[in-house]
């Protein structure tokens, strides 16, 4: 589009803020502040490298071409906040102690997509119109585990530690899926709108370490296809709701949380 790539290697405490760029590029960099970014129709729009203490604030990312509005990769401490992500998703790949929030993102392929990564909060998130992707219908989050060796056979399991609360899943493929868990591993979703998903969630074969409810809060979430009933009018339905046999909501909400 005519704009520059910014590359920063091995730079530490600066600020990239409104410029005109048409990929940026971070490699070993810390303690960076990026903010009111305009970028389209680039492979990847904003790619991170072993990045630590990184701020990416009020962005505008579209049309990645490749693979994502963003990409992060082996960073920790990484705030992804208050950013259109439109037809691009965000890919966190090795990471940890990562937040993503308040983020609009719809993409034709998955939109956030967590893989091998530990510690990391998403909340607060419009995720919607994600149909198509790594797996057939494509996933608004996509949470996916490695595979541990031992003894020549395979253990599979994610980074562990992740919270999905406060989001809107909407009119997606797939709402969220889960695959590869272990029970040390912690995945806790809660407070969140699914919303007219053609399947609201996935989880695999690997359900001991999920949970779709707080049991601190007595909550779970509001899904749009739960037609069970709510005879106290406490605004939790009186039966769970069933995502497979032996996952399933303990709380489901009669009304939108966040929508």
């Amino acid at each position: 589009n005519g704009r520059p790539i910014y590359f920063f290697e091995s730079h530490s405490q600066f600020t990239l803020c409104n410029e005109q760029v048409g990929q940026l590029i971070l490699l070993n960099c810390d303690n960076a502040s990026i903010s009111g970014l305009e970028i389209s129709n680039a492979s990847t729009c904003i790619y991170l490298m072993n990045v630590s203490n990184c701020e990416i604030a009020e962005c505008t990312l579209s049309n990645a071409v490749f693979m994502g509005g963003i990409i992060a990769r082996e960073s920790t401490c990484v705030t992804i906040e208050s950013s259109m992500i439109e037809d691009a998703r965000v890919y966190i790949l090795t990471c940890t102690n990562m937040t993503i929030r308040k983020n609009d993102i719809t993409s034709g392929e998955d939109g956030l997509h967590v893989q091998e990564s530990a510690n990391v909060t998403i909340t607060e998130n419009s995720i919607y119109e994600c149909t198509s992707g790594l797996a057939a219908d494509g996933e608004g989050i996509r949470i996916e585990g490695n595979t541990l060796w031992e003894n020549g056979r395979g253990i599979l399991a994610w980074g562990g530690n992740i919270t999905v609360t406060g989001n809107t899943l909407r009119d997606n493929g797939c709402g969220i899926m889960a695959s590869m868990g272990s029970a040390t591993d912690r995945l806790e979703v809660f407070l969140n709108d699914f919303i007219n998903n053609t399947d609201s969630a996935d989880c695999g074969a690997y359900l001991n370490a999920i949970s779709f409810s707080n049991e601190a809060l007595g909550r779970g979430n509001y899904w749009s296809e739960y037609d069970g009933l709510d005879e106290d009018n406490n605004g939790i339905g009186d039966t769970p709701f069933v995502i497979q046999s032996s996952v399933q909501d303990h709380y489901p909400l009669m009304n939108p949380v966040n929508s």
